[in-house]
């Protein structure tokens, strides 16, 4: 939702979801469905046209293939790539770099992933961060909550900790008029 509340406010034209490798989704993994849906959600709430482009593998070869299908739209329209899969970040940035596009200039780019993922990759890219130490904090405070026969069990089982956007420099400036 973040991700696309920046497109949105930032004037793109058009968002692509960049998925989850196929070998994860398999797995029905909750967290795959609940970005899914909450990006798609954010995304017709906003009007905003969107494409999911699913599932992307990690690595090199897929990178270039998803940049080269998208190459002729990248000047006709401000674009926004929502890359899903940290292990995706970097691929998909050597890819466009070696396009000739500039993400925050040619294109944005924001990817769900941890602040280290985020700072690390080349060029530092703007982030949801999906907030490890307190996901963990808050796991393990469960854990031993329930493993305390003192103590009642907690009211939810699942607490979802809130996202936080963190901008660096892959999101277009804002459109001169």
């Amino acid at each position: 939702k973040l991700a696309v509340e920046e497109m949105v406010e930032s004037r793109h034209d058009r968002v692509l979801f960049l998925g989850y490798p196929a070998e994860l989704t398999r797995r029905q993994l909750n967290y795959i469905p609940r970005f899914n849906d909450a990006a798609i959600k954010a995304a017709r709430h906003h009007g905003m046209p969107f494409e999911i482009i699913s599932p992307l593998e990690p690595g090199r070869e897929a990178a270039r293939e998803v940049v080269a299908r998208l190459i002729p739209n990248f000047h006709k329209e401000r674009l926004g790539l929502i890359i899903s899969n940290s292990q995706t970040v970097q691929p998909i940035l050597n890819a466009l770099i070696a396009h000739g596009i500039v993400p925050g200039l040619d294109v944005s780019v924001i990817a769900h992933c941890t602040d280290e993922v985020a700072q690390e990759a080349e060029p530092p890219i703007t982030n949801v961060s999906l907030e490890p130490r307190e996901v963990s904090r808050r796991a393990i405070e469960t854990v031993f909550r329930l493993l305390d026969s003192n103590r009642s069990a907690p009211e939810r089982i699942v607490d979802l900790v809130p996202s936080r956007l963190t901008r660096r420099s892959t999101v277009m400036p804002l459109p001169k008029i």
